[in-house]
């Protein structure tokens, strides 16, 4: 087991969808999640979209977490 094993979490919006009016999903953030998985690190969307509003491009890459409630 990897003793320096890690938690990720990444926000949607402005952090892995592109803010400048594109909104996609670069391939170079796509390769470093992968990577960090590879390397045994745990990735999560930490997000408050509901689990069908967020792409399944993005739940193919990350562990989805439920929003908080408020």
């Amino acid at each position: 087991m990897n003793k320096t094993r890690k938690i990720l979490f990444f926000d949607i919006d402005g952090t892995l969808i592109t803010d400048d009016g594109k909104r996609y999903f670069p391939d170079s953030a796509k390769e470093a999640i992968q990577k960090a998985r590879e390397n045994g690190h745990l990735a999560f969307i930490n997000t408050g979209r509901v689990f069908c509003n967020v792409t399944e491009e993005i739940r193919s890459c990350l562990l989805y977490t439920s929003p908080s409630p408020r």
